[in-house]
């Protein structure tokens, strides 16, 4: 089955690039490198919301799918992005690597099982943002606004949320290893079984977060807050009541 919706979306794709505009000997209208990007960004996100459609339809009726031309997984590799806009947007299953984000607004965006790793989202706004399954290693978060976003199951391995405010996000069964969380805030936080091996959890506030099942083996504790944290069967070098005197 899983063969038969790949070979569905292939089509779809080699339908789509079949339907590309010719070139015109006209002359384009000039446009301000803003407003090329804006309509860049829009023709993008219209061809990628075709292919999540298509990608639903095909994972719920498989090869009778009736699927719609004119789609393209949106692909926003090393490109400057800063302080664009993004709120709301379905970006799922897109490819955003190495990309800079950085200042822009993703308030409510969908960015579930994409691929950011090496992605910088510094000083940007992603409140309730959603990042869960996604490949985020390496990326930067540095100064981020990411209350109550969902990164569940996400892959950030060595990723640096510096200075960061994640308070009330679910990180449950995330993947912290080598993570940078230096002055990180996790107030309220979901952080069941994640993983942070080896992370720089320096001056953390896990005020009330839930860690029950986490592993902290081999992370730097100095001035982490655990005050009312839910620590479970925590996983860790030192005992728990060390860790909360």
């Amino acid at each position: 089955m899983e063969k038969k919706i790949k070979a569905r979306l292939k089509e779809i794709l080699q339908k789509t690039q079949k339907m590309v505009p010719k070139e015109t000997s006209e002359k384009p209208s000039e446009k301000t490198p803003e407003n090329a990007r804006a309509e860049y960004l829009s023709e993008v996100l219209r061809m990628h919301r075709i292919y999540v459609e298509n990608f639903h339809k095909a994972m719920e009726d498989g090869e009778y799918a009736e699927l719609t031309p004119g789609g393209c997984c949106a692909t926003l590799r090393y490109k400057d992005l800063a302080g664009v806009d993004l709120r709301c947007v379905n970006l799922r299953l897109s490819h955003l690597e190495g990309s800079n984000f950085e200042g822009a607004n993703f308030i409510n965006a969908n960015l579930s099982i994409t691929k950011l790793y090496d992605a910088k989202f510094n000083k940007a706004i992603l409140i309730k943002a959603n990042f869960s399954h996604s490949n985020a290693e390496g990326a930067e978060f540095i100064g981020a606004d990411l209350r109550g976003g969902t990164l569940n199951s996400t892959d950030l391995t060595d990723a640096v949320f510096r200075n960061a405010d994640l308070s009330f996000a679910n990180l449950d069964e995330a993947k912290l290893i080598g993570a940078d969380l230096t002055n990180v805030k996790l107030i309220g936080a979901e952080l069941k079984q994640v993983k942070l091996r080896g992370a720089n959890l320096t001056n953390a506030d896990f005020t009330g977060a839930d860690l029950t099942e986490a592993d902290l083996r081999g992370a730097i504790l100095t001035g982490a807050n655990f005050t009312g944290a839910i620590l479970t069967d925590i996983k860790l070098d030192v005992t728990v009541d060390e860790l909360i005197k």
